[in-house]
């Protein structure tokens, strides 16, 4: 057997298993589908059946109908889309000012902001309620994008990074013909970072959208809730409503898949630029 017929064998057989990988990632979200257009008495049949008897697409219609679920698609895109940008501004500064800029202790407060990393969010979850309240921000969306513009400390890692790995000598340049550090930051690193700005808009983006703790927390109004916490209410209404669960659960997931679709590319850009592989 030649080397080339072997390898050709070696990509078959890789090919298989990922194929088998792939399927078995998948399965969770087909099962999610077909039950989401199956008949009431159809998703307690035992044993269970992956397919439905009968397409029932009217779930889809009456889930609408049972719950404002517009208006949680819409507060969900809302504070994605603004607490996206709230990050990408307020991280990106951020980072370049850590990873270009001398000040002093500059290396003790990027400790501190690594160490933030580490605290998690029920340690700080009564203070900031305590804290909204007081400003009168319960039962608003407020508490959920606000924040956002102080920077994401995650973000501000992965920015600076990216941004100490471009050659130096483009920021000397820039200084030796008067250019100031904002010049230099949205006109030579911010175009440089695309790849690592649009992986780090979709973390944000995806993070957001399936926030679930917070809107849980401090949304108590049905017609504010986000798409996470709106399908946990009709969860809780009734243990017979799984098919509109996972009708909304499938609206809930294509904005993910298709933003990822669009922007798979850079992203693929920024993990092979983080990665050192080009």
């Amino acid at each position: 057997m030649n080397k080339t017929k072997l390898e050709g064998i070696n990509n078959l057989i890789l090919i298989l298993i990922l194929f088998g990988i792939g399927v078995l990632m998948l399965l969770p979200f087909i099962w999610m589908f077909f039950t989401s257009l199956k008949d009431w008495g159809e998703i307690f049949k035992f044993p269970p059946t992956l397919f439905p008897s009968k397409l029932r697409w009217e779930n889809y219609k009456e889930l609408f109908q049972i719950a404002p679920v517009i208006a949680w698609l819409k507060n969900s895109l809302f504070l994605s889309i603004v607490s996206t940008i709230g990050v990408l501004l307020s991280s990106s500064i951020v980072a370049f000012a850590f990873a270009m800029m001398n000040f002093k202790g500059k290396g003790f407060w990027f400790s501190i902001l690594l160490l933030t990393m580490m605290v998690p969010f029920h340690v700080t979850m009564i203070p900031q309620y305590i804290l909204f309240r007081y400003l009168g921000w319960i039962n608003t969306l407020k508490p959920l994008w606000v924040p956002t513009f102080t920077g994401a400390p995650y973000m501000i890692f992965l920015l600076r990074q990216f941004y100490r790995s471009v050659p130096n000598s483009y920021f000397e340049s820039a200084r030796i013909d008067g250019a100031s550090f904002w010049q230099i930051f949205y006109r030579i690193y911010v175009p440089l970072s695309l790849p690592v700005t649009v992986t780090v808009a979709l973390l944000t983006f995806i993070n957001q959208w399936n926030y679930f703790l917070g809107p849980l927390i401090y949304l108590n109004d049905i017609n504010k809730m986000t798409i996470t916490a709106g399908l946990s209410f009709l969860q809780g209404q009734s243990f017979g409503y799984w098919n509109y669960i996972m009708a909304g659960s499938t609206i809930a997931v294509l904005p993910i898949l298709l933003l990822f679709l669009l922007t798979q590319k850079y992203i693929i850009e920024g993990i092979m630029l983080q990665a050192g592989l080009k």
